[in-house]
């Protein structure tokens, strides 16, 4: 299984409605709304880099969403 966090740039006005949209996304498991140079960040746990893929572009779709950046896990613990 492959891990990765999705950073989203929404447009202005839009985070509520991206939220609701990534909601009906099966594979994403968290769904973070943040402060910074992004607006949110998903967290999503996939079999392989397509289907990564395949989520990413589903996401790009989305109405609002600006520009994504993914960023692919290699390792990780809990605290």
């Amino acid at each position: 299984m492959i891990g990765a966090y999705i950073m989203i740039l929404a447009s202005p006005g839009t985070v509520n409605g991206i939220v609701k949209e990534l909601r009906k996304i099966e594979q994403i498991e968290n769904i973070s709304v943040i402060t910074g140079e992004y607006d949110i960040v998903v967290r999503v746990t996939v079999e392989n880099m397509q289907k990564l893929a395949d989520i990413t572009d589903m996401i790009n779709i989305v109405n609002g969403v600006s520009k994504t950046h993914t960023h692919v896990i290699m390792r990780e613990q809990r605290a």
